[in-house]
């Protein structure tokens, strides 16, 4: 079988935590389905920098970049010049991905989030008559932003569209396929997250007095990170032996390094930044619990 995947977002450096789970699990695949053939397309946005730093002509607005990460999983990644009044980025990208599978006649297309990764499948699907399957992991869904919903609070076409032809739906938790089902969408397949037990094991908790909370994301205002800094702040005035480690990095951190400062918690929250992957299992050891956001809130697991 060859599977073609479609990721919404991939992580650009070790260490960025965005879309790093769709690269690991591209990667657990084709080490565990060696019989099955593997394409991973990755849109990446540059800026009028990069197009000048890296001697791009005005004639070449997408430039392609094939990597051998196994001998059974290929990335091909479409660097694409992020000016609109150039060129239509998903239907450019479509007519891309297209010229690469023609050749690669491939049997399913698996795409990572509905925007922008499951419009283009669904767009794909149209062209060359494959199925397609979405793994939906937008929290909280759906971000509101005109893109996605409307004013009367409808998903827009280019939400809705992808979910309802998709031959397969599928949802990283429940609380996220309850959510996606209340907009009349056929409620997805719950599959979670997958996890290395091989190195993310349990281990003794740390010897100390503190009680040391650990959350790991994305900086973005979708994540709540304000919330969390928020709810800790109040946390700790009754419970000063707490303690908080944030890891990750994005827009928001340097929001959030002022919003540390005035809430008077610099001593006692760390926010670390983005962290090598291989290190992350060290955050995970030294901390007694770990906090997630779920549907819209934050708990302690």
């Amino acid at each position: 079988m060859k599977i073609h995947i479609i990721p919404s977002w991939y992580p650009k450096f070790d260490g960025n935590f965005g879309g790093s789970f769709f690269k690991e699990q591209a990667q657990q695949l084709a080490t565990h389905y060696p019989q099955h053939y593997f394409k991973v397309v990755v849109e990446e946005f540059y800026g009028i920098k990069e197009w000048i730093k890296n001697k791009i002509t005005l004639q070449s607005s997408i430039i392609i970049k094939t990597k051998q990460v196994f001998n059974n999983l290929q990335e091909i990644h479409f660097s694409v010049l992020f000016l609109k009044r150039f060129f239509n980025t998903e239907k450019n990208t479509v007519k891309k991905i297209f010229e690469f599978l023609d050749e690669f006649k491939l049997n399913l297309i698996h795409a990572h989030a509905i925007w922008n990764g499951g419009y283009i499948a669904m767009e794909l699907a149209k062209i060359i008559k494959y199925k397609y399957v979405i793994t939906e992991h937008m929290g909280h869904f759906p971000w509101k932003i005109p893109l996605f919903i409307n004013k009367k609070n409808q998903l827009t076409n280019r939400i809705k569209l992808p979910l309802e032809n998709a031959d397969a739906l599928l949802a990283v938790s429940n609380s996220l396929a309850d959510r996606i089902a209340q907009f009349n969408i056929k409620r997805p397949i719950v599959l979670y997250n997958l996890v290395n037990e091989q190195r993310f094991k349990p281990n003794n908790w740390p010897k100390t007095s503190l009680f040391n909370l650990l959350s790991i994301g994305r900086l973005t205002t979708q994540n709540g990170m304000d919330v969390l800094l928020h709810a800790f702040s109040n946390a700790y005035k009754s419970l000063p032996n707490l303690r908080l480690t944030i890891l990750g990095d994005w827009k928001q951190k340097v929001e959030l390094m002022h919003l540390i400062q005035k809430l008077a918690i610099t001593n006692v929250v760390n926010l670390v930044g983005a962290v090598v992957r291989s290190k992350i299992i060290d955050y995970y050891h030294d901390a007694q619990c770990f906090m997630a956001l779920l549907k819209n809130e934050w708990v302690i697991k």
